[in-house]
């Protein structure tokens, strides 16, 4: 159903395919976020720009799987240097087309 996981840095597999959480916010985004994992998806698109993170991990909450078993990579506008290998793990930086 969903394409192949992508291997970071670390050795940690992340999923190619997230939903994508923009424009929802409130617990109509918990609860969705509750059933696609139902679904199976494992990764979930938000950016800080969004304001939807605290309902975000919510859902993660309710959904009853394991943190550590999701994804949640957060675009940022900008980052002080995106060559410093230590943000490589902790951000996933997007620009809008």
């Amino acid at each position: 159903m969903f394409a192949k996981n992508l291997k970071l840095n670390n050795g940690v597999e992340m999923p190619a395919v997230g939903l994508g959480t923009y424009p929802m916010n409130g617990m109509g985004l918990a609860f969705l976020v509750r059933k696609a994992v139902k679904l199976g998806y494992r990764s979930f698109d938000t950016a800080s720009a969004y304001g939807n993170e605290r309902w975000l991990g919510i859902g993660i909450k309710l959904c009853g799987k394991s943190r550590t078993d999701l994804f949640s990579p957060v675009r940022q506008r900008c980052a002080p240097d995106p060559k410093d290998p230590r943000l490589r793990a902790a951000y996933w930086i997007a620009w809008p087309m």
